[in-house]
């Protein structure tokens, strides 16, 4: 029995430092919180990220409080006069989370290098882009976006958050807890963006500054302070290009009852698509799961389903749009197991699911778990008839740890695969790799959060030199990004009222060819919009 507990643990561990290495940013670059031309913009350190730098490297990371644990909140000191913020103080890491720092404080070396932003002293510099004027919304190129200031001014402090020289913008991200490593990917792509609108003077004569805070994947408490931090405290202008799903949750109707803008969230909640001031970028949870388990369910016919769902918001939204799908499709749920955020033994779940026998396993969740799941069910022998699909399968991590036994999963994806190389995707990595040197570990959230951040520049650009938030939510209201072309494949089709907006239920297909591939998957059905989707 012992030697089976070693086994897990050694899984649990090699899991660990495959998440943390090959999917999500395991190391937080030293020069994460430097904006273009302006102070440092510190981002919170994560929490298992500075532990687990800070042993291998003999010293802390950069921007981390000297002295503190692996597990404490570690805030950057860089930017807290020009904006940039830390986290709320951050539970003890526990359970997977520090499975991962451990992991990662054994296998890594030092951090993975970033290449400095335009501007900082080292690095590339933007000084060879030519900035364009003028751009129509969706234009492939970032730089383009930016807008020389007016030769009249531009009106100095025209509201909150705004000044003569910089737009005060918040986000959530995801930043600590068993998932941290993910946000790191995500806060990237979005000063990749801010970073070459910067190098180019910005918009109008203001830089973008953007202040983030840690929500951790989680609702409730910490997004509820973080919304306090940023609206009270920081008095950001507006929400922008901000990801974290399960933190709207929480946050939607705060803002929308303050009447605060939130330019291009992700769209994981549904509480964002149901308030006039919040302007989602891509599908719902629940789009995610009717597209994939529509397309599921015509193709390989199956009889029963057993369910692994997350145990929280997210996950419910999840779960709701799978339930919708399958109860019209006469598939018959045999097994519901449920899991929280950081288990790392899933024997429970296996063999509950074991036992129910169904013809297949649909994960509504996030991919740590499921990967957990399916290597349990592998050590038993246990695999169902017909392939299993997912929400989240699309994060390579998953089929490269699974292996073979991944095979032929079917997952959403909100866009075109990379791999179609469309203009966007080809500007995506060209700006992704000026700044950081970590490549390989973006995934499809980073994907969203990228074009995110090229709506609200686009936004802001066409609000005009004159900046309020009356005339941010004018120009959004306007049907101006009705055709929005993301560059990945799908155009935004633009819907608005007061009692809420949406711009994309698109979801495309991809099924697991070639689980140890770079590219493990092709696509099987393009971005169609979500067939069960109604509106209000």
């Amino acid at each position: 029995m012992r030697g089976r507990r070693r086994q897990r643990s050694r899984l649990v561990l090699v899991l660990a430092v495959s998440v943390v290495c090959a999917a999500c940013a395991g190391e937080q670059p030293k020069h994460l919180g430097a904006l273009a031309g302006q102070a440092a913009l510190g981002a919170a350190t994560t929490p298992t990220t500075a532990g687990a730098v800070a042993a291998a490297t003999g010293g802390p990371v950069e921007g981390s409080v000297p002295g503190t644990s692996s597990g404490a909140a570690n805030g950057s000191a860089a930017g807290s006069a020009t904006g940039g913020s830390a986290a709320p103080p951050a539970v003890a890491a526990s359970g997977r989370a520090a499975a991962l720092s451990a992991a990662g404080a054994s296998g890594t070396g030092a951090p993975a290098g970033s290449r400095n932003p335009a501007g900082s002293g080292s690095g590339p510099s933007a000084s060879g882009s030519k900035a364009a004027g003028p751009s129509a919304p969706g234009a492939p190129a970032v730089g383009g976006a930016s807008a020389a200031a007016p030769a009249q001014g531009n009106g100095g402090a025209t509201d909150v958050g705004v000044t003569a020289d910089s737009i005060k913008l918040g986000g959530f991200f995801i930043e600590s807890g068993p998932v941290g490593e993910l946000g790191i990917t995500l806060l990237k792509a979005v000063k990749s963006v801010f970073n070459e609108v910067n190098a180019q003077g910005g918009l109008y004569g203001r830089k973008l500054q953007l202040v983030d805070c840690d929500t951790s994947f989680t609702s409730g408490d910490k997004p509820r302070a973080c919304y306090t931090k940023l609206t009270q405290q920081d008095k950001i202008f507006s929400f922008a290009a901000t990801g974290d799903g399960p933190a709207w949750v929480t946050a939607a109707p705060l803002a929308c009852k303050d009447q605060i803008p939130a330019l291009w969230t992700d769209g994981l909640s549904q509480n964002e698509f149901v308030c006039p001031t919040i302007f989602p970028t891509g599908p719902a949870g629940r789009s995610q799961s009717r597209v994939v388990l529509d397309y599921y369910v015509k193709n390989k016919h199956p009889k029963t389903v057993g369910i692994l769902a997350q145990n929280d918001d997210i996950g419910n939204e999840w779960l709701v749009g799978a339930k919708e799908v399958l109860g019209k499709t006469g598939v018959k749920i045999v097994a519901e197991e449920k899991y929280n955020l950081g288990e790392t033994n899933f024997t429970t779940q296996v063999t509950n699911m074991r036992f129910a026998n169904p013809d297949f396993v649909f994960f509504s969740s996030e991919p740590l778990g499921p990967i957990l799941f399916q290597k349990t069910a592998e050590g038993q022998g246990w695999k169902p008839p017909l392939p299993s699909a997912g929400v989240t399968c699309n994060v390579s991590v998953w089929p490269r740890q699974v292996g073979d036994y991944a095979k032929g999963m079917i997952c959403q994806n909100p866009w075109q695969l990379l791999s179609a190389r469309l203009p966007g995707q080809v500007e995506f990595e060209r700006n992704y790799k000026k700044y950081w040197s970590d490549w390989d570990k973006r995934n499809y959230y980073t994907e969203t959060m990228w074009i995110a951040a090229r709506a609200t520049v686009e936004t802001l650009r066409r609000a005009g030199p004159n900046l309020t938030r009356a005339r941010l939510l004018e120009v959004l209201r306007s049907g101006a990004f009705n055709g929005f072309d993301t560059g990945f494949g799908v155009k935004f089709s633009q819907q608005s009222s007061a009692k809420g907006n949406l711009f994309s239920i698109n979801v495309a297909v991809v099924e697991v060819a070639k689980p140890a591939d770079d590219n493990p998957y092709v696509l099987v059905q393009e971005p169609i919009p979500d067939p069960f989707f109604q509106a209000g």
